[in-house]
């Protein structure tokens, strides 16, 4: 791979830092050279033959000229839009970050060459679970953004339907530091902000399930 490898990533979607930093981390420990920068809104200049995976929100992509250039979406629907398709097709790769995402960008008319090519989640080797014995009470985990469509109400309305007795067992939702949920539920936790990577997998570590 000819020089440094250039991953451009859209700072206005915290969660695609998140990406950039997986992918970030994945090319380093190959022992590649790697640099972050933030989507720009002119393209900017490279070495001609730089390869620049850009992690950005669909209707912005748009390629380097002169460098190879390499697609990672991000949005796992029945189908990508079709405007959004067109921009992948410029690319000379996409990057699919699961089998699911590669065949939905294929049924969506990007004929681009799509390769499963998923960032490496975690190089870290994860702590060893030592009791493999439920918590008393069972205790629920969910980690994500608090946005409509990733379905918090249905978890929430779903864990208060199966526990409607009050019997033991508790629900903790990982969120952003905005997130203005309340839930008038003292079994249901709503933990906010960004934590270190040794605190999420605490987190982990101290549920039963997620």
């Amino acid at each position: 791979m000819p020089g440094a490898l250039v991953i451009l990533c859209d700072p206005t979607v915290a969660s695609y830092g998140t990406i950039a930093t997986l992918y970030l981390d994945t090319f380093r420990a190959m022992g590649l050279r790697c640099e972050v920068r933030p989507y720009p809104t002119v393209a900017p200049r490279v070495p001609r033959g730089t390869v620049v995976l850009h992690s950005t929100l669909g209707p912005r992509f748009a390629p380097v000229p002169g460098a190879v250039n390499i697609a990672v979406p991000f949005h796992e629907w029945s189908r990508y839009p079709s405007p959004w398709a067109l921009r992948l097709n410029a690319f000379d790769e996409v990057w699919a970050a699961s089998t699911h995402l590669a065949a939905l960008l294929h049924a969506s008319g990007v004929t681009a060459p799509v390769r499963f090519a998923p960032p490496a989640l975690d190089l870290r080797p994860p702590a060893a679970k030592r009791a493999w014995a439920p918590h008393r009470p069972f205790r629920f985990l969910f980690v994500g953004e608090p946005h409509f469509r990733k379905g918090h109400h249905l978890l929430i309305g779903g864990f208060q339907r199966l526990l409607g007795s009050g019997r033991g067992a508790t629900l903790t939702i990982k969120t952003s530091e905005d997130c203005a949920w309340t839930t008038g539920d003292a079994r249901i936790h709503l933990a906010r902000g960004r934590w270190t990577h040794a605190r999420m997998a605490r987190l982990y570590a101290a549920h039963d399930a997620f």
